[in-house]
């Protein structure tokens, strides 16, 4: 209504117009104030309609803007859930491989745990690369168990021994010329031995062989003590039986090597002896003889030790991967590694090495060693 009343406000103010135009008509000016009051209203309000007008216009430009953008998020969310769809699937599959890579990896450790103990129980049942049964036998005649090689009959062979040996009363004494060690006789238990009866006049135990590198040599003290491998093959014989056959008598110790361009040598050494383990298998050398040089005189009065004894010489057992009478870590014409690891390169100071083999040329890896020892009476 208010549109309207201002809008038949300006149709009258223009027919007041006409009419004074063409007619000489007295119009009260009461009237043409309020008609020209409306007119002034009207066109205030038209103004305010067109702001209106462009308010609304703005808002929903907005709100247009808004639900384009509301459109492209939902796109986006939809292309971020098949991403992450996508990523579930590929990440299934790789907690399905890991899942399995674990599984062969548990399997490999049990079988690194294990492997010791079965190569040894195959070493038993037929040792790698052994003398077959016609050249070496087992010899165990009549259930008879010897005090040495020496008493063993005259053929090379594995034999039983049973040792009744000299031991201090008090291990770890020292005997003065006012003071007399006590000794008492020991019976130790029955074992297993090589005797070398062909070479150098037998009569010789073998308590180290190497030959094809079937037996692990770089073993813990307790290992070392009481002897691993097969006599029939690779083998150490222990720390404790040495001790135990050259307790109390005379013995002398012969090594025979071989290189692998097929040079052999041999060194022999008197007065070979190994004390108790409460004075740390010391080891006590003699002169020394033979064609391969004098690479172990340098260990004498040494404690043996490997790589997990706490000892002087424990770092060079574990530089070396060997238990032995170590000296030092040096590497030369006057030491060895024996009990080092097999078929190693050349110029390698852990391989299995006599340093004055060659002449000191260089380190040049074994292929063969034998330790033995015999008592001279």
């Amino acid at each position: 209504m208010k549109y309207l009343a201002s809008i038949l406000a300006v149709v009258l103010l223009q027919t007041i117009g006409s009419v004074r135009a063409d007619v000489d008509v007295a119009v009260p000016d009461s009237l043409v104030n309020r008609l020209q009051e409306l007119q002034f209203s009207l066109n205030r309000q038209l103004l305010e309609n067109s702001e209106q007008v462009e308010a609304i216009a703005a808002e929903l430009q907005q709100l247009k803007n808004a639900v384009d953008h509301l459109v492209w998020l939902s796109e986006r969310m939809d292309r971020s859930v098949q991403t992450v769809a996508a990523d579930n699937s590929l990440l299934a599959r790789n907690v399905s491989i890991l899942t399995d890579q674990n599984e062969q990896i548990v399997q490999n450790q049990q079988y690194c745990a294990n492997h010791e103990a079965l190569k040894n129980l195959f070493f038993e049942l037929k040792p790698k690369c052994a003398p077959s049964e016609e050249e070496f036998p087992n010899l165990f005649p009549g259930g008879g168990e010897f005090q040495s090689c020496r008493e063993a009959p005259n053929r090379s062979g594995v034999y039983k021994f049973k040792l009744h040996y000299s031991a201090t009363a008090s291990p770890g004494t020292s005997t003065t010329a006012s003071t007399t060690t006590s000794w008492v006789d020991r019976p130790s238990s029955p074992f297993s031995a090589f005797c070398e009866q062909r070479q150098f006049g037998g009569g010789w135990m073998v308590f180290q062989k190497r030959q094809d590198g079937s037996v692990d040599f770089n073993r813990t003290f307790n290992e070392y003590r009481d002897g691993f491998g097969n006599p029939r093959g690779e083998h150490w014989l222990g720390v404790e039986k040495l001790y135990q056959i050259t307790a109390g008598k005379t013995c002398e110790l012969l090594i025979l090597m071989e290189d692998f361009e097929g040079r052999s040598a041999h060194q022999l050494y008197q007065n070979f002896r190994v004390s108790n383990e409460q004075t740390g298998y010391k080891l006590t050398l003699g002169n020394s003889n033979g064609t391969a040089g004098n690479a172990l005189s340098i260990y004498g009065n040494e404690v043996f030790v490997t790589y997990d004894t706490n000892k002087s010489y424990s770092s060079c057992a574990r530089q070396f991967g060997s238990g032995f009478w170590h000296w030092g870590c040096g590497v030369g014409d006057n030491r060895n590694n024996l009990n080092g690891i097999y078929g190693r390169n050349e110029k390698t100071p852990e391989g299995v090495w006599w340093g004055s083999f060659h002449n000191g040329t260089s380190i040049k890896m074994l292929k063969r060693v034998q330790m033995m020892v015999r008592p001279l009476e």
